[in-house]
């Protein structure tokens, strides 16, 4: 019963990391993000 989680701690939730191919599929799927170089934000984001 996951009700309205934060995604930031809801990454590294025990409940989701039993979920083990999930949980490296996201995990890999991270590095790739990082590994390209994302534009910066605009100065007035948010």
């Amino acid at each position: 019963a996951l009700i309205s989680i934060d995604p930031a701690r809801a990454r590294d939730d025990p409940v989701i990391v039993k979920n083990i191919p999930y949980y490296k599929a996201k995990k890999a799927l991270e590095v790739e993000v990082m590994k390209l170089d994302a534009p910066p934000r605009p100065h007035n984001w948010g």
